[in-house]
């Protein structure tokens, strides 16, 4: 063994090119199965299929950049950082497994490999990371005990195999603060033997039925509406792991003529009993009124302004809050624009989906400061595409390179704000 220690240390240490690096690779993995070969000095060696899907997991999650990866393809396995193997069985021809998997806050950066789907009753804990991608579809096809990934960068899809509770016996999931989206799939919230769930700080829309009632589950931070959360506060779900949750709808910047009407409007979900208070710049201007569209009849400039609305549900879900996101109006009298200026006016936004690809044209009657820039759905600002000074423009950006979801791309000159929506796939 000391032989392959310092064989593997040679490896490890010295940089080669791509050829030698899949050498290295290849060579690493025949002396790590050499090492576990059986021989009289030694007891109960690791499972083939649980050395190998560490070392194939190690390769996939930048196993070298990690803060600790103290004897990791080095030395034995039941010395690796992280890595707890199951006790003596007293029978040496029974090869020890991998119980136990430990490499919080360790600067993995990669992905989580398929193979590790090979580890059998195993506690798996990879939080406080930047792992990407997505789950292995086979996670759930293991004897899992408890699997916590919280606070890293995965997204979907969510591994239906989760609620597959005649193999696993997850007794827990953490999947907090991670880039998962859409409807959480009530598969794994059936899960006989699951007692706690963290899906908390997602895109959440939508939650499954609750069909274990027994369930521990902290939802804040998604995108549920009341439809979601009410069968979870009849089950007394604690408050705290409810609220907040991320504001509604669309952000909204326009600008109307004095004397037109505008409606509102802060509609949610087909729950009864909802209420909607509105708030013009802190302020509130109703109190819950059971309407959710609220109407400026006759505008005027004093109405110029930003609204919002807090939305409640006092008697099916007293002290859930929702907050629409703003709607920032102006109220403008255009009467000394006259029709020839106002022609000269042109700004064309168009986004072409399946390329993915936003095309910004503009042609102003003068030199004017422009700012081109793109919102997420919350309203902030996710690029700044232009900003100067300028009478007219045309460039074009490719955003499939962006998080998934909903942007609003907007275009602000003295001659007005010009909107669209764009959804990136």
């Amino acid at each position: 063994m000391k032989t392959q220690s310092t064989l593997l240390y040679f490896f490890m240490k010295f940089e080669f090119s791509p050829l030698i690096s899949c050498i290295k690779k290849s060579v690493l993995i025949i002396i790590i199965l050499v090492s576990f070969l059986p021989c009289k000095s030694v007891k109960s060696q690791v499972l083939t299929a649980d050395s190998l899907a560490l070392v194939e997991f190690y390769w996939a999650a930048n196993g070298p950049s990690w803060n600790h990866d103290d004897n990791w393809l080095i030395t034995k396995v039941d010395n690796w950082y992280g890595v707890t193997l199951s006790t003596d069985m007293g029978d040496p021809t029974i090869p020890a497994r991998v119980i136990g998997l430990n490499l919080t806050n360790n600067n993995l950066n990669g992905t989580i490999h398929p193979l590790l789907c090979l580890l059998g009753k195993v506690s798996i804990n990879l939080s406080y990371n930047y792992l990407t991608g997505s789950i292995p579809p086979c996670i759930g096809n293991c004897e899992i005990n408890n699997l916590v990934l919280g606070y890293n960068q995965l997204t979907n899809p969510i591994p239906l195999s989760l609620g597959n509770d005649s193999v696993n016996k997850l007794g827990g999931l953490d999947l907090s603060n991670n880039n998962f989206y859409g409807p959480f799939p009530d598969t794994i919230i059936n899960n006989v033997h699951i007692n706690h769930i963290r899906i908390d700080r997602n895109h959440f829309t939508s939650i499954g039925n609750l069909g274990n009632w027994g369930l521990n589950i902290q939802l804040q931070e998604n995108n549920l509406t009341f439809k979601d959360l009410i069968p979870y506060k009849n089950n007394l779900l604690p408050l705290i792991f409810m609220i907040p949750q991320d504001s509604v709808l669309e952000s909204i910047d326009t600008t109307i003529l004095i004397g037109s009407t505008f409606n509102m409007d802060a509609w949610v979900d087909t729950c009864s009993g909802n209420r909607y208070t509105w708030y013009k710049n802190g302020n509130w201007i109703n109190w819950n009124s059971p309407q959710s569209i609220y109407t400026i009849n006759n505008a005027q400039m004093n109405n110029s302004g930003t609204y919002t609305c807090q939305i409640n549900n006092p008697t099916q879900c007293s002290g859930v809050y929702l907050w629409r996101r703003t709607i920032h109006l102006t109220v403008s009298n255009t009467t000394g624009m006259s029709s020839e200026y106002l022609s000269q006016i042109n700004c064309r936004i168009n986004y072409r989906l399946r390329e993915q690809t936003l095309d910004i044209a503009f042609n102003f009657p003068s030199e004017e400061k422009v700012s081109v820039k793109l919102y997420d759905e919350t309203g902030r600002t996710a690029l700044r595409l232009f900003e100067g000074t300028t009478s007219q423009q045309e460039f074009h950006h490719y955003l499939g390179w962006m998080k998934k979801g909903l942007y609003i791309v907007k275009v602000e000159s003295k001659n007005g704000v010009f909107t669209k929506k764009v959804v990136v796939h």
